[in-house]
């Protein structure tokens, strides 16, 4: 099993504390951000955004990203621009 899975669950009109959830909560993941993550939304347009929300959560929490700074990445895009250019 790769440790950057997870398991993330929209219950649409559901009530918090349903049964749906209560099951869902038992589910531990080996690692704090591979814990599932519950969003209740009643209007399904929302759960793609919640969702993100909470996957950016996990990505954060696991962190697995490193801050760059600008500079950096501008400097690393110009050479990387230049060895395409050959």
């Amino acid at each position: 099993a790769n440790d950057m899975v997870t398991i993330d669950v929209a219950v649409l009109k559901g009530q918090k504390g349903s049964a749906m959830q209560r099951a869902v909560e038992k589910v531990k993941g080996k690692l704090p951000h591979q814990d599932v993550t519950i969003t209740h939304e009643t209007n399904p347009n929302k759960i793609p955004f919640a969702m993100a929300n909470a996957l950016y959560d996990k990505i954060r929490k696991c962190k697995s990203f490193v801050a760059v700074p600008t500079e950096k990445k501008r400097a690393d895009m110009k050479k990387a621009a230049r060895k395409l250019k050959k």
